[in-house]
Parts: structure tokens; C-alpha cells; sequence
């Protein structure tokens, strides 16, 4: 079974708090938080790393001081000597992590804002420009969002990234996709065999006192 955590981080401000946080992150993503500028960067890249932490120990018992996260050639993350895989995901205030036992599984989420039209002159397959071309008004945003986070979902699980011309992949196709909407975000996530999924929204609160319970802070 596919499960997906989501996470809503209502803070806008990197406090002491996410400091304290800061010593269970491993020392790559310990320079990519240091190097960023924005506090909700810093907050989307900290939380997706302990949602991972916490979606380990939930699902396979795994202490957050024995989960090491590497990365494969084109950067897709991967957890050493464990043959559960993941994907992350973030956008605006949310994070996504989706864990699956069977193959490799892609995740992306996008808030369901105005349509970037130049995305789809620039980086939909031509099958995928004619359903937008046929979407109606009230169908146009979401219509969008479902093609493009396919789009990038199904190539997070290839692990090449946009390295891959976009226009090129053509999710009209028949492959193994879920898609639901939650509070303004619209989420894909595909991987073989995909049949049932499971969805769990972690609080704050609840992420702490889990975190507590292997290091006091």
C-alpha cells in the first residue's frame, strides 16, 4: 500500500525551535538549509526531512538516528540498506511525503494557483495541449495542475528529474496515477501496481512529541 504524509507548516519564521530541530538533519541538508535565503525554504526542507524520520519509525519501526538518506546520480533520495522507497514533495506551506514498499514512487504537489500558460506552450506534449485546449473555463486551473504534477511525479519516479524533455512524456497515456486535492494544493503520486493508498496529516504537536521522544530539546 502507498502511504502519503502530509504536513502543513503554519509558521513563517525559522525560530528556535527549528534550531533545536536542525540536529536531526544530516550535514548535506544542513548546508542546503544554511545556504537558503527564505525562512519558508528553510522550514519546507527541514519538515520534509523530519516527515521522512517520522514515516520511517511509523511504518518500519526505524529509529530517526538509524534513517540515513542518500542521493542517486540525478539526486533522488533514497534511505541506505532499507528497501522502503520515497519521494518528497513540497509547495507554499505543505509537505508531502509518500512511502511505498513495491517500486519506485514519484510525489508532486502544487497549490492551485493562476495558470502559468507558458508551461504549457514550453513543456506539454502535444496530446496534453489538446486537452487544455478542450478544457472548459471552470475545468481550465485544474485541468492544468492534474497534467502537470503527473508530469512531474512521473518523472521523480524515473529519478532523472526535468533532466528529461518534458515534452516528451505524455501523461494521457495509461499509467498508474492517484490524484486528490487538499486544502488548495492538487497532489499526483504514481508507481507500479499502484491499487490503494493511505493518507495521514501530521500536526506540529504530534511531530514534536515524537521527535522528543529520542532526543530531549
Amino acid at each position: 500500500m502507498l502511504m502519503i504524509y502530509i504536513y502543513e507548516n503554519k509558521k513563517s519564521v525559522f525560530s528556535t525551535i527549528e534550531t533545536k530541530l536542525l540536529n536531526f538533519i544530516q550535514e548535506e541538508d544542513l548546508n542546503k538549509i544554511a545556504a537558503l535565503y527564505y525562512d519558508r525554504d528553510k522550514l519546507n526542507l527541514l519538515y520534509s526531512r523530519l516527515v521522512v524520520l517520522y514515516g520511517m519509525y511509523k511504518l518500519r519501526g526505524i529509529s530517526p538516528n538509524d534513517v540515513n538518506i542518500l542521493k542517486e546520480k540525478y539526486g533522488k533520495p533514497y534511505i541506505e540498506n532499507n528497501n522502503i522507497y520515497f519521494n518528497i514533495s513540497h509547495s507554499g506551506k505543505v509537505v508531502y511525503v509518500a512511502f511505498y514498499e513495491h517500486g519506485e514512487v514519484g510525489i508532486d504537489v502544487e497549490e492551485l494557483n493562476d495558470v502559468p500558460n507558458e508551461i504549457i506552450e514550453y513543456c506539454f506534449h502535444e496530446e496534453e495541449k489538446k486537452l487544455m485546449k478542450r478544457a472548459k473555463k471552470r475545468e481550465y486551473k485544474r485541468r492544468f495542475y492534474d497534467i502537470w504534477t503527473k508530469k512531474e511525479a512521473y518523472l521523480k519516479k524515473k529519478g532523472t528529474g526535468i533532466s528529461d524533455n518534458l515534452k516528451k512524456v505524455n501523461v494521457t497515456k495509461k499509467y498508474d496515477f492517484i490524484t486528490f486535492e487538499w486544502n488548495n494544493y492538487y497532489c499526483s503520486v504514481t508507481a507500479d501496481g499502484l491499487k490503494t493508498y493511505s493518507i495521514k496529516i501530521i500536526q506540529f504537536e504530534e511531530l514534536i512529541h515524537f521527535l522528543k521522544s529520542f532526543s530531549s530539546f
